[in-house]
């Protein structure tokens, strides 16, 4: 509606102006519980509570190759269980959720993916914009640094290209909802220690959510989260295919475990990744009593924090779990098979004409 200088969603039932959801999303998540998730229920959440970025993931792969595929069923039964009374909110949908959120939910599909634009392009107080805090400040400076606006909650995020990738400069912080009950409520995902947290370093995702595993945007993903792996090897092509949007926005993709690969081949390799890819700032540890700084040159502009970053690549021989990218000390990059229903972040790729050909 340009008239109203408003982007309009239904509901399934009425028309919102994102006036009223970018204003209510931040509302409710005050409104919930502040306290943390349970420590079972993410193992990256005391790295980064701590400021730690010497307390890696645990990685829940193993040599045992008998694991069975039911098994990602009593996981997620063991995660909903656990973590309650936090931020984020943590459901466990029947089928029939998948089926009416793909079919009553808001689609973007139908939406041009929005452009780059210069840096300076959108108003900070007319648009939520994520936090430069971490950027390179000298690519900031020269303007190297894209814009991208959300359209669904008007968020604004940096962007820098490197190689022939485009990538988000900040981790997502977007409220993925699915239709459950004749309701939209929150799926999967939060702050951890309130908005404040959230604004600086995204929200916290599991991988159903940011997989988008009920279709609130696209089909590309559908089912592949709730731990219904018996079709695991009839799917898999599907689930680890090049642009899997999740809950990106349209446009944009959550990386597979290949586009990282090929980003770090760019940069020099896996062992040096870290310190030309990780913020200078923002990877303080202490470590034997004494402070250490772990924070890398940032030479491409790219500013990861400290966590581990989704794939949309499942583990081949654990379908409960996909791969996520971690950082550690010594700014070497790792692929750390996790469970699906811990809580990472997500930073998102935008589309190439090269991978929507294959």
């Amino acid at each position: 509606m340009e008239n109203d200088d408003a982007y309009y969603e239904c509901d399934g039932t009425s028309w919102i102006s994102d006036k009223e959801t970018s204003s209510s999303s931040k509302d409710e998540e005050k409104n919930k519980s502040s306290s943390s998730v349970d420590a079972k229920s993410s193992s990256s959440s005391e790295a980064y509570a701590s400021s730690s970025s010497s307390s890696e993931p645990q990685s829940s792969a193993s040599n045992d190759s008998s694991k069975e595929d039911d098994s990602c069923s009593s996981e997620a039964e063991e995660y909903s269980s656990s973590a309650t009374s936090s931020s984020t909110e943590e459901i466990q949908p029947s089928s029939s959720s998948v089926e009416s959120s793909s079919s009553e939910a808001l689609s973007n599909s139908s939406q041009s993916p929005p452009p780059v634009m210069p840096l300076g392009t959108y108003d900070c107080s007319r648009y939520t914009c994520s936090s430069t805090e971490y950027l390179n400040q000298e690519l900031l400076a020269k303007g190297e640094y894209g814009e991208i606006l959300d359209i669904r909650n008007k968020h604004v995020y940096n962007t820098i290209k490197i190689g022939e990738q485009t990538w988000m400069a900040q981790n997502l912080d977007f409220m993925y909802k699915i239709y459950r009950d004749g309701e939209r409520v929150v799926f999967g995902n939060g702050c951890y220690e309130g908005n404040e947290v959230c604004d600086e370093s995204g929200r916290w995702y599991t991988w159903p959510a940011a997989v988008d595993s009920a279709a609130v945007y696209s089909t590309t993903m559908q089912g592949a989260g709730y731990g219904n792996t018996i079709n695991f090897w009839v799917y898999a092509p599907k689930y680890n295919q090049q642009n899997p949007q999740g809950v990106c926005p349209n446009g944009w993709h959550l990386p597979t475990k290949q586009n990282y690969e090929e980003l770090f081949e760019f940069v020099g390799g896996m062992e040096t990744a870290g310190l030309h890819l990780k913020s200078a700032d923002g990877w303080i540890d202490s470590d034997y009593r004494e402070e250490k700084d772990y924070g890398g040159k940032n030479i491409y502009g790219l500013s990861i924090l400290p966590g581990c970053l989704w794939t949309s690549t499942l583990v081949k021989m654990y379908p409960c779990d996909a791969f996520c990218v971690y950082f550690s000390t010594d700014h070497t990059a790792e692929f750390y098979s996790m469970v699906k229903f811990h809580n990472q972040f997500v930073r998102c790729m935008m589309n190439s004409p090269r991978e929507e050909s294959n």
